[in-house]
């Protein structure tokens, strides 16, 4: 019986490697493109360089998994309950007699400054401290990475949030700030004056498009961006 010329020549039935197909042509030279080009422009300019689609995509992304995992969901809801007895028990031990210092539930990070004021531990600013921890905790732990998730798309969904809280800390209030109303009741007023003077000339210089000032303090490789080869500031541009 003749041999079988595979098993003689194997390496002449090979396949040959499948070469990748190329991607299709972004179609650019439509009738109409100069106003797709103005527009993502316009949105660029309003959202700072930073693309909706990857925002919205980071978000769905999240809001998606987060669905579809019901265990996980329990224990998000778990942890919520177990921040809100601990907040009660330190407001209890904060208000009644016999406990002068309670040991506070929530902590902040090691870089976090806002709350480094010592008004801060003593109420009503400690329990606003607090309810603000304890909320920012329930946060991280909600926007940690779900199986099955793009782990790109839950940096970005913690940073989001994160962000967002940011504008919520007690810290940015006068009224709920004891820096600040110590250092109004020092200056008699004179810090509310000078912040709406930057306001004003912030937004002044916003609204007619001059963003090549360099604000004082925030000069590059003084006090930002002063780590030797790495970029501050990167993002998807919405072009």
């Amino acid at each position: 019986m003749p041999a079988d010329p595979v098993q003689l020549h194997p390496e002449k039935t090979a396949q040959p490697p499948i070469a990748p197909r190329a991607e299709a042509p972004v179609a650019t030279d439509h009738t109409h493109a100069a106003l797709d080009r103005l527009m993502r422009a316009e949105m660029a300019r309003f959202t700072d360089g930073v693309s909706p689609y990857a925002t919205a995509k980071a978000l769905t992304d999240w809001a998606l998994h987060l669905a579809r995992a019901p265990g996980r969901q329990m224990e998000l809801a778990e942890r919520a309950a177990g921040n809100m007895g601990r907040l009660w028990a330190h407001t209890l031990r904060s208000v009644l007699p016999g406990d002068d210092d309670p040991e506070p539930p929530f902590r902040p990070g090691p870089h976090d400054h806002r709350f480094a004021h010592p008004g801060w531990a003593t109420p009503p600013f400690s329990l606003m401290q607090q309810n603000f921890l304890a909320l920012q905790d329930w946060w991280e732990a909600a926007t940690e990475t779900i199986r099955g998730m793009d782990r790109r798309n839950a940096d970005r969904t913690r940073f989001m949030v994160r962000q967002a809280l940011d504008t919520l800390s007690p810290s940015n209030f006068p009224l709920t700030s004891p820096e600040i109303i110590e250092t109004t009741r020092d200056e008699a007023g004179a810090n509310l004056l000078r912040g709406q003077q930057a306001f004003w000339r912030d937004m002044i210089q916003e609204l007619s498009g001059d963003g090549t000032k360099v604000p004082e303090g925030f000069t590059p490789g003084e006090r930002i961006a002063c780590t030797p080869d790495r970029w501050s500031f990167a993002t998807r541009c919405s072009s």
